[in-house]
Protein backbone atom coordinates (compact mmCIF):
# COMPACT_ATOMS: atom_id res chain seq x y z
CA UNK A 1 0.00 0.00 0.00
CA UNK A 2 1.51 3.15 -1.33
CA UNK A 3 0.11 6.63 -0.47
CA UNK A 4 0.92 10.57 -0.87
CA UNK A 5 2.33 10.19 -4.45
CA UNK A 6 2.73 11.79 -7.80
CA UNK A 7 3.19 10.02 -10.90
CA UNK A 8 3.59 12.13 -13.21
CA UNK A 9 4.41 12.61 -17.26
CA UNK A 10 6.05 9.44 -17.97
CA UNK A 11 6.52 7.61 -21.13
CA UNK A 12 5.99 3.93 -20.97
CA UNK A 13 6.00 1.88 -24.01
CA UNK A 14 5.77 -1.86 -23.92
CA UNK A 15 6.31 -4.84 -26.50
CA UNK A 16 3.63 -6.90 -25.52
CA UNK A 17 5.06 -9.03 -24.37
CA UNK A 18 3.04 -10.30 -21.29
CA UNK A 19 -0.93 -9.36 -20.78
CA UNK A 20 0.00 -9.10 -17.15
CA UNK A 21 1.82 -6.60 -17.70
CA UNK A 22 0.77 -3.48 -16.66
CA UNK A 23 2.11 0.27 -17.17
CA UNK A 24 1.20 2.51 -14.02
CA UNK A 25 0.03 -0.39 -11.71
CA UNK A 26 -1.60 1.30 -7.69
CA UNK A 27 -1.65 -1.90 -5.29
CA UNK A 28 -4.44 -3.08 -2.71
CA UNK A 29 -5.29 0.04 -0.81
CA UNK A 30 -2.66 2.82 -2.36
CA UNK A 31 -4.22 6.10 -1.48
CA UNK A 32 -3.80 10.11 -1.95
CA UNK A 33 -1.72 9.41 -5.32
CA UNK A 34 -1.67 11.27 -8.51
CA UNK A 35 -1.47 9.53 -11.86
CA UNK A 36 -1.06 13.03 -14.27
CA UNK A 37 -0.26 13.47 -18.17
CA UNK A 38 1.71 9.62 -19.12
CA UNK A 39 1.44 8.09 -21.73
CA UNK A 40 1.69 4.40 -21.82
CA UNK A 41 1.49 1.86 -25.03
CA UNK A 42 2.05 -1.87 -25.62
CA UNK A 43 1.28 -3.52 -21.92
CA UNK A 44 -1.46 -6.12 -20.48
CA UNK A 45 -2.85 -3.09 -19.41
CA UNK A 46 -2.13 0.64 -19.38
CA UNK A 47 -3.14 1.31 -16.02
CA UNK A 48 -4.62 0.05 -13.30
CA UNK A 49 -6.00 0.05 -9.37
CA UNK A 50 -6.67 -2.47 -7.08
CA UNK A 51 -8.77 -1.14 -4.10
CA UNK A 52 -7.14 2.19 -4.41
CA UNK A 53 -8.89 5.02 -2.87
CA UNK A 54 -8.58 8.79 -2.78
CA UNK A 55 -6.49 8.12 -6.32
CA UNK A 56 -6.62 10.72 -9.46
CA UNK A 57 -6.11 9.26 -13.12
CA UNK A 58 -6.00 12.51 -15.04
CA UNK A 59 -5.15 13.68 -18.60
CA UNK A 60 -3.42 10.23 -19.70
CA UNK A 61 -2.89 8.61 -22.61
CA UNK A 62 -3.08 4.94 -22.85
CA UNK A 63 -2.28 3.34 -26.43
CA UNK A 64 -3.12 -0.03 -27.58
CA UNK A 65 -2.81 -2.06 -24.11
CA UNK A 66 -3.97 -5.71 -24.67
CA UNK A 67 -6.41 -6.04 -21.97
CA UNK A 68 -7.98 -2.38 -21.26
CA UNK A 69 -6.30 1.17 -21.38
CA UNK A 70 -7.53 1.53 -17.48
CA UNK A 71 -8.14 -1.56 -15.39
CA UNK A 72 -10.09 -1.10 -12.39
CA UNK A 73 -10.81 -3.77 -9.72
CA UNK A 74 -12.67 -3.63 -6.31
CA UNK A 75 -12.22 -7.05 -3.80
CA UNK A 76 -12.76 -7.71 -0.59
CA UNK A 77 -9.08 -8.18 0.20
CA UNK A 78 -7.17 -6.52 3.03
CA UNK A 79 -9.69 -4.17 4.01
CA UNK A 80 -8.77 -0.44 5.55
CA UNK A 81 -11.22 -0.11 8.05
CA UNK A 82 -14.28 2.52 6.94
CA UNK A 83 -12.75 2.85 3.34
CA UNK A 84 -14.10 1.27 0.06
CA UNK A 85 -11.80 -0.08 -2.65
CA UNK A 86 -12.46 2.39 -5.84
CA UNK A 87 -13.97 5.23 -3.81
CA UNK A 88 -12.97 8.67 -4.26
CA UNK A 89 -11.14 7.93 -7.53
CA UNK A 90 -11.30 11.18 -10.43
CA UNK A 91 -10.88 9.77 -13.67
CA UNK A 92 -10.75 12.74 -15.95
CA UNK A 93 -9.20 14.22 -19.12
CA UNK A 94 -8.48 10.79 -20.48
CA UNK A 95 -7.53 9.27 -23.62
CA UNK A 96 -8.41 5.52 -23.17
CA UNK A 97 -7.51 4.31 -27.15
CA UNK A 98 -8.03 0.81 -28.03
CA UNK A 99 -6.48 -0.43 -31.60
CA UNK A 100 -7.28 -3.87 -31.60
CA UNK A 101 -11.15 -4.98 -32.09
CA UNK A 102 -12.75 -7.14 -29.48
CA UNK A 103 -13.65 -10.56 -31.13
CA UNK A 104 -15.58 -12.95 -29.29
CA UNK A 105 -15.80 -11.33 -26.20
CA UNK A 106 -12.11 -11.31 -26.02
CA UNK A 107 -9.63 -8.43 -26.63
CA UNK A 108 -9.04 -4.63 -25.59
CA UNK A 109 -11.66 -2.36 -23.71
CA UNK A 110 -11.00 1.25 -23.28
CA UNK A 111 -11.86 0.37 -19.62
CA UNK A 112 -12.68 -2.46 -17.49
CA UNK A 113 -13.89 -2.21 -14.17
CA UNK A 114 -15.36 -4.62 -11.76
CA UNK A 115 -15.75 -5.86 -8.41
CA UNK A 116 -17.15 -9.58 -8.74
CA UNK A 117 -18.52 -10.20 -5.31
CA UNK A 118 -22.57 -10.48 -4.78
CA UNK A 119 -24.64 -7.59 -4.25
CA UNK A 120 -21.73 -5.39 -5.69
CA UNK A 121 -22.31 -2.27 -6.90
CA UNK A 122 -20.37 0.91 -8.46
CA UNK A 123 -17.78 3.09 -6.93
CA UNK A 124 -19.32 5.89 -4.59
CA UNK A 125 -18.35 9.31 -4.39
CA UNK A 126 -16.06 8.70 -7.45
CA UNK A 127 -16.21 11.15 -10.56
CA UNK A 128 -15.37 10.00 -14.14
CA UNK A 129 -15.78 12.76 -16.64
CA UNK A 130 -14.39 14.64 -19.66
CA UNK A 131 -12.60 11.40 -20.91
CA UNK A 132 -12.41 9.84 -24.20
CA UNK A 133 -13.35 6.27 -24.71
CA UNK A 134 -12.40 5.38 -28.47
CA UNK A 135 -11.88 1.88 -29.98
CA UNK A 136 -12.53 3.23 -33.80
CA UNK A 137 -12.20 -0.49 -35.48
CA UNK A 138 -14.84 -2.10 -32.83
CA UNK A 139 -17.04 1.10 -31.30
CA UNK A 140 -18.85 -1.54 -29.39
CA UNK A 141 -18.13 -2.59 -26.13
CA UNK A 142 -15.62 0.37 -25.35
CA UNK A 143 -16.25 -0.04 -21.53
CA UNK A 144 -16.53 -3.36 -19.83
CA UNK A 145 -18.09 -3.69 -16.32
CA UNK A 146 -18.81 -6.68 -13.79
CA UNK A 147 -20.82 -6.15 -10.80
CA UNK A 148 -23.48 -8.49 -8.83
CA UNK A 149 -22.15 -11.11 -10.83
CA UNK A 150 -23.58 -9.89 -14.31
CA UNK A 151 -20.81 -8.57 -17.02
CA UNK A 152 -21.75 -6.37 -20.07
CA UNK A 153 -20.11 -4.36 -22.75
CA UNK A 154 -20.93 -1.31 -22.87
CA UNK A 155 -20.76 1.76 -25.97
CA UNK A 156 -20.48 4.95 -23.71
CA UNK A 157 -24.45 6.02 -23.58
CA UNK A 158 -24.98 2.44 -22.09
CA UNK A 159 -22.16 3.22 -20.13
CA UNK A 160 -23.59 6.77 -19.24
CA UNK A 161 -26.92 5.82 -18.16
CA UNK A 162 -25.79 2.96 -16.45
CA UNK A 163 -23.60 4.52 -14.04
CA UNK A 164 -24.50 8.38 -13.88
CA UNK A 165 -20.88 9.08 -14.90
CA UNK A 166 -18.72 10.59 -18.12
CA UNK A 167 -21.89 13.59 -18.87
CA UNK A 168 -19.34 14.97 -21.04
CA UNK A 169 -16.98 12.32 -21.87
CA UNK A 170 -17.04 11.47 -25.71
CA UNK A 171 -16.66 8.17 -27.81
CA UNK A 172 -14.66 7.62 -31.11
CA UNK A 173 -14.66 10.60 -33.76
CA UNK A 174 -14.66 8.25 -36.84
CA UNK A 175 -14.83 4.65 -37.68
CA UNK A 176 -11.99 2.80 -39.65
CA UNK A 177 -11.77 -0.45 -41.67
CA UNK A 178 -8.67 -1.75 -39.61
CA UNK A 179 -6.11 -0.40 -37.61
CA UNK A 180 -3.45 0.19 -40.18
CA UNK A 181 -5.43 3.40 -40.45
CA UNK A 182 -4.23 4.39 -37.03
CA UNK A 183 -0.45 6.13 -36.33
CA UNK A 184 1.27 6.28 -32.78
CA UNK A 185 3.39 9.21 -32.65
CA UNK A 186 5.02 10.06 -28.80
CA UNK A 187 8.20 12.41 -28.28
CA UNK A 188 10.57 11.21 -25.88
CA UNK A 189 13.74 13.35 -26.65
CA UNK A 190 14.42 16.56 -24.99
CA UNK A 191 13.71 18.40 -28.47
CA UNK A 192 10.67 19.53 -30.30
CA UNK A 193 10.37 16.54 -32.99
CA UNK A 194 8.62 17.56 -36.41
CA UNK A 195 6.69 14.63 -37.78
CA UNK A 196 5.56 14.85 -40.93
CA UNK A 197 1.97 12.73 -41.67
CA UNK A 198 2.10 12.07 -45.70
CA UNK A 199 -1.81 12.10 -45.17
CA UNK A 200 -4.50 13.43 -43.53
CA UNK A 201 -4.92 12.47 -39.86
CA UNK A 202 -7.48 13.26 -37.15
CA UNK A 203 -6.57 12.27 -33.59
CA UNK A 204 -8.66 10.90 -30.26
CA UNK A 205 -10.57 14.28 -29.89
CA UNK A 206 -11.60 14.50 -33.67
CA UNK A 207 -8.90 17.85 -34.64
CA UNK A 208 -7.96 17.24 -38.03
CA UNK A 209 -3.94 17.73 -39.31
CA UNK A 210 -2.50 17.70 -42.19
CA UNK A 211 1.21 18.17 -43.59
CA UNK A 212 3.65 18.49 -40.52
CA UNK A 213 2.82 18.03 -36.38
CA UNK A 214 5.23 19.41 -33.90
CA UNK A 215 5.36 17.59 -30.44
CA UNK A 216 6.63 19.31 -27.60
CA UNK A 217 9.94 17.99 -26.02
CA UNK A 218 9.31 15.51 -22.98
Amino acid sequence: MKSNLKVLNNIIINRHTDIGDVGIYLDDWSNNIEVTGNTVAGCGSGMSAGNAFNAKFKNNTSFDNNMSQIFLLRSSTQPVAGKKGLDYLEVTGNIFFVKAPVTNGVGSHSMFIMDAAAGSGLPTNSTFDYNYYVSPVYTKGSVYSYFNSVGADRYLSSWQSYSGQDAHSKETPMVIPDSTYLRFEYNSTTSTNSVSLGASYMDAKGAVYNGVITLAPF
